[in-house]
């Protein structure tokens, strides 16, 4: 009879079954099933996996060889762990092992009540010189439903030396300290030296550190705080994409740990993977999460939809698979300019879903990321060749705005009849209504400018002449043409003096 272990506890469930074969394999009778049998597939598998090497790691199991070909008569046993995803309370789970042949040679079987959806389990099979060689498998059952099916090879043939061993999955603890030490923190300063963004970057090689567009859009400087509290300053970008929302830096601090690429490609849907979530505080936390959507947006390149939305110093970080290698940067921003929004003292009342645009965090796969394209700038010529979103350095000037497709003039007070974010291009003309709050007097002219997601400037206004008094609110609003603008989503700025002090954006359809 095979051998029944009970381990304990990991995720929900982690039990080991051990069983022995021996050379001459027979035909276990397979034991009743428990639970009912639901009309459907009710257990998702998540993944599976082999190795001769395994270990508990706090919540975690870990396959230290993970590998599908084992050897004798050097390889002694053979792990095989599953994890799935299924409904909570009393399972049966058994474990088939079946043989070259096709016959079933051992079954484990053990019992238990799950209390969280997702649950693993991991058998063991001894291995000897008499064992039968070739393709076996284990078919994993939850109460009596077949759940997934693992196949490995045994060989009768000393391990070659080129069979390297496959990257060895890390412990949260060592991705934490990995991560940790290569993440720095990024802030953006405008042109008076007054911070208006902080987010995350990460040595990606010497000297290079990468980080999301969106931490550098529309920066006269970059303040770079790293791991262990040292300062560096950036001026330089070595490589940048706008719309895929990524950037890479010249950080000159010689010997700084940085973290290694994935493969191409890499990140499947339903890979668990790691982040680094920065707190308002600067703890920095290590979340679990996985990938639930790869999309391709026009555009704007290759998104990885992840289940975790991390805080918004986390974006600029790295996105690491199991083995502690990047996957993507953390960002993946939709709307290029937004970001420049944050903290400002008026309210962002844009309906996303209306734009149908995602604000989710993304990941931005790290093969786009590329030293190739387009060369070498420094902050200043990226602002002066139109790729920047300058900063709201007026906003304090301003107390609300909105856009509407008609104004309402038959009241003292002027106000929008029909606030929106969406016009027909049939509609010519849309309205911005911005009311002044000025802290003191001063004589200003406003004018509202008009762009693309590409930041091409589209549509100017005329300038209108201010006499703004302090605690004495203006209402002001501008006619906008759209007629000939395309379908699409697009950024109007006002500006005072030049500076721009209110922003939104838009959508034109039919």
């Amino acid at each position: 009879m095979p051998q029944r272990e009970h381990l304990g506890l990991i995720l929900v469930l982690l039990v080991s079954c051990s069983v022995a074969v021996g050379g001459a394999p027979q035909q276990a009778p397979a034991p009743a099933g428990g639970g009912v049998q639901a009309s459907g597939p009710a257990f998702h598998v998540v993944r599976s996996i082999s190795g001769t090497k395994g270990s508990v790691q706090g919540s975690r199991f870990i396959m230290e060889d993970p590998r599908t070909i084992f050897y004798l008569p050097q390889d002694k046993q053979v792990i095989v762990y599953f994890e799935w995803e299924g409904p909570l309370g009393p399972h049966k789970f058994e474990g088939y092992w079946k043989n070259p042949d096709g016959k079933i040679s051992a079954i484990s079987d053990f019992s238990f009540e799950a209390k969280d959806k997702r649950f693993g389990g991991y058998w063991t099979l001894s291995l000897s010189e008499t064992m039968q060689t070739g393709l076996w498998t284990l078919e994993a059952r939850v109460d009596g439903e077949i759940t997934g099916t693992h196949a490995f090879q045994i060989l009768s043939r000393e391990k070659p030396a080129e069979a390297a061993p496959a990257p060895r999955e890390l412990s949260s603890a060592e991705i934490y300290k990995l991560a940790g030490s290569a993440t720095l923190s990024i802030d953006r300063l405008d042109n008076h030296g007054q911070r208006f963004g902080r987010g995350s970057g990460f040595f990606l090689g010497e000297n290079v550190a990468a980080t999301a567009f969106q931490n550098i859009d529309g920066a006269s400087a970059l303040r770079i705080t790293l791991a262990d509290g040292r300062r560096a300053e950036s001026n330089t970008v070595l490589a940048w994409n706008r719309r895929q929302d990524w950037a890479l830096l010249e950080v000159a601090v010689p010997g700084a740990p940085h973290l290694i690429r994935a493969g191409k490609d890499s990140g499947a849907v339903g890979d668990r993977v790691f982040l680094l979530d920065l707190s308002s505080e600067g703890v920095k936390t290590l979340t679990e999460t996985e990938v639930i959507g790869v999309q391709e947006y026009p555009g704007s390149g290759t998104r990885l939809a992840i289940s975790q939305t991390p805080s918004s110093g986390s974006i600029g970080g790295p996105l690491l698979d199991v083995y502690g290698r990047v996957l993507g940067v953390l960002g993946g921003s939709l709307l290029p300019g937004s970001s420049t929004l944050q903290g400002v003292r008026f309210i962002y009342s844009v309906n996303m879903k209306l734009l149908n645009i995602s604000t989710k965090v993304m990941g931005v796969p790290i093969d786009l990321v590329s030293m190739t394209t387009p060369g070498q700038a420094t902050l200043a010529e990226l602002a002066a060749s139109g790729q920047f979103t300058f900063p709201l350095t007026q906003n304090q000037e301003v107390i609300s705005g909105e856009l509407c497709k008609h104004m309402d003039r038959k009241t003292p007070n002027l106000h929008c009849a029909d606030q929106s974010n969406e016009f027909p291009r049939s509609q010519k003309e849309m309205y911005a209504l911005i009311t002044w709050a000025p802290k003191s007097k001063r004589k200003a002219q406003a004018f509202y400018e008009v762009f693309d997601l590409e930041n091409h400037k589209l549509v100017q206004g005329q300038p209108v002449k201010l006499d703004l008094q302090p605690n004495s609110m203006r209402t002001v609003d501008s006619a906008i043409s759209v007629a000939n603008l395309a379908l699409g989503v697009y950024r109007v700025d006002v500006l005072l003096d030049g500076e721009p002090a209110w922003r939104t954006f838009f959508r034109i359809t039919e």
